[in-house]
């Protein structure tokens, strides 16, 4: 019995860290604030999901921590008919290790993955700045 256990105890394990794989890789892009402001975002996830971010035009960087997982709804209307797309999301919470005078500290990023495998999306709360809607966005691409 106790192996029994600890075989599906290893399977949810592997499992639950293989379901994130659509992350790994380099990731680059723009975020755009709701000020209009940009600013460049590099993105590296290894395959041990450290998740290392650079803001190269703020001079500021750090790491997210993988704080939760969830589902994006989206619902795309095209004349009569609508289409309901399910999307894998990870939520992190932002630590700003170098520049973090030019940086905001703790931010809320959701990350969503995109109907293409090298694209995601990812919006960034600040939750003193506004509780319900994200203060910038991004659109990353693989490479």
């Amino acid at each position: 019995m106790k192996n029994i256990f600890f075989l599906g105890f290893m399977l949810i394990i592997n499992s639950a860290h293989a379901s994130n794989k659509w992350t790994y890789g380099s990731w680059s892009g723009t975020g755009e604030q709701v000020d209009n402001a940009s600013w460049e975002i590099k993105l590296e996830v290894t395959k041990e999901e450290v998740f290392t971010v650079n803001y190269p035009d703020l001079f500021c960087g750090g790491h997210w921590k993988l704080i939760g997982k969830g589902v994006e709804t989206n619902v795309k209307r095209s004349g009569a008919h609508m289409k309901k797309s399910k999307y894998k999301k990870l939520i992190f919470r932002e630590t700003i290790e170098t520049g973090a005078d030019k940086c905001d500290q703790g931010a809320e990023i959701h990350l969503i993955q995109s109907d293409f495998d090298d694209v995601i999306i990812a919006h960034f709360y600040i939750r003193t700045y506004d509780a319900n809607k994200p203060i910038a966005r991004a659109v990353l691409k693989r490479g």
